[in-house]
Order: structure tokens, then sequence, then C-alpha cells
């Protein structure tokens, strides 16, 4: 439903717009529940990137949007290392 949600906003707005950020998102949070760390970090830099464009530091949203990048940086940092000891 994001996937759709995504197309039918990226028409209507601008690319900058925030609303499009949010749905990247919740995009993103959908891949990091189900362990696509890897997209997940690819969807919210992206997110990142418009929110960092269109809002000031200190918005929630931009304040949300990195705590989700250190989380989900963090994970797959993790990873790599259980990998390693694999």
């Amino acid at each position: 439903h994001f996937r759709l949600s995504l197309k039918i906003k990226s028409k209507s707005l601008p690319p900058e717009h925030p609303e499009i950020a949010n749905t990247l998102s919740n995009i993103g949070v959908v891949h990091e529940t189900q362990g696509n760390f890897q997209e997940a970090l690819s969807i919210f830099t992206e997110a990142a990137i418009i929110y960092r464009h269109a809002l000031s530091p200190s918005h929630p949203d931009v304040i949300e949007i990195e705590q989700d990048l250190q989380r989900v940086l963090q994970k797959v940092s993790q990873f790599k290392i259980s990998v390693l000891f694999l």
C-alpha cells in the first residue's frame, strides 16, 4: 500500500515534498521490520535527504529520520560483524 501511495504522491507533489519523505520512511520501516536492512537504509537515506531539504534541522520528522538511519546503520554493522564470525 505504501508503494501505491508513493506513486500517487509522486504524481501530485513536488519530489522534495515532506509527504513523499513520510511515505518513503514508512516503506523503510517495512523493510527494516522484514530484516532488509540495506534496502531500509537506502530508503531512509532518500527520505532524510528530502526532509533535510524541506524542513528545519530541529523539526521532529528530521530528528526521527536521523534516529531511523542510526538504528539501521547499527543493525547493518552488527550483521556484518556477525557474518565475519560465521
